[in-house]
């Protein structure tokens, strides 16, 4: 009987050590990222995307922290609205993006801001969007303005900068 007992002892040590050697390795030789696939429409390449998230080939796919590179994609790309993305085992990454779409001008203080449905800046202008058939928001509140200045900035950081203006 005490013979029976030890070599179940022996299995069951032995099944665990080998689930351990499966989890290190699997977070450190197995899963490596291979592909990387883009779906949804965008003005954004495949490959401004991929490099937006931070994901390369060769990262492991256990490791990778998915919802920290779809909010890089979300903050670097202004006009990516939503960004989800799925491992693929054994070695993929699916990246999901839907687009902003330009919903209602906002005029501010310091000039016209166009926002999406959700209410990203995607743009800001010292003049209202003429070409666009948008209805423009007038008089924001304190609290609204209070509410847009950090997206402002953020916009701003993101656009090519503008020209001075010179009075002659």
């Amino acid at each position: 009987m005490a013979n029976g007992r030890s070599k179940g002892g022996y299995l069951g040590i032995a099944a665990f050590a080998a689930v351990v050697i499966f989890l290190i390795l699997s977070t450190t030789v197995f899963f490596k990222i291979d592909t990387i696939t883009v779906k949804g429409s965008s003005i954004y390449t495949a490959e401004e995307i991929c490099a937006a998230s931070g994901i390369k080939s060769g990262n492991n796919l256990i490791r990778t922290n998915m919802s920290k590179a779809a909010a890089n994609i979300e903050n670097t790309l202004i006009y990516i609205e939503t960004a989800e993305l799925k491992r693929s085992f054994p070695s993929g990454v699916v990246i999901t993006v839907s687009p902003c779409r330009e919903a209602i001008s906002a005029e501010y203080e310091d000039g016209f801001c166009l926002l999406s449905e959700k209410g990203k800046v995607l743009k800001t202008s010292e003049t209202p969007f003429p070409t666009l058939s948008l209805s423009t928001v007038q008089g924001l509140s304190r609290s609204r303005r209070n509410w847009l200045k950090p997206k402002l900035r953020q916009a701003r950081a993101m656009s090519p900068p503008r020209r001075k203006r010179t009075k002659l």
